[in-house]
């Protein structure tokens, strides 16, 4: 597990280190100072140093405890059984396997729930429907003859 704070580091070793060679940096050194603008930002509450107003004396150093903690969690994911769970970012994907699985376990619940609450449709039979046509005609028929426009 390497963080973005060690490889900062080494590189700010690195370049001095080809400064103090023959006065200019190295390609390898130039293009490596990208990940400086990588170092996550500070999350104490005090203002602490950053890597571009350290000495290398004071790096080297940071390089060699966070070498140290990298090893103490590289044991302790070997004694925990496994790798300490990190959060993904961005969005999820799901298997289009998956969701038709879920689609399938909603509509069976929808059908459960509107099973056990729908009622059957009544259905009028024929000649029902017949008296119910002939009263209302006789009814119209009365008030026709009243001079009504409606009942």
């Amino acid at each position: 597990m390497v963080s973005y704070f060690l490889v900062a580091c080494k590189t700010k070793i690195a370049r001095s280190q080809n400064k103090s060679q023959n006065g200019k940096c190295s390609v390898a050194a130039r293009t490596a100072s990208r990940f400086l603008d990588l170092v996550p930002a500070d999350p104490y509450p005090r203002p602490m140093n950053t890597v571009r107003n350290v000495s290398i004396k004071q790096l080297k150093r940071a390089v060699i405890i966070r070498e140290k903690i990298d090893s103490l969690q590289r044991e302790l994911t070997q004694i925990l059984g496994g790798e300490i769970p990190i959060r993904r970012v961005g969005k999820r994907k799901m298997s289009a396997a998956a969701r038709a699985r879920i689609g399938a376990a909603q509509r069976v619940r929808w059908a459960k729930v509107k099973g056990a609450s729908a009622k059957p449709k009544r259905k009028m039979s024929a000649a029902g429907r017949a008296a119910i046509s002939a009263a209302a005609k006789v009814r119209w028929k009365k008030a026709k003859a009243a001079g009504k426009t409606r009942l």
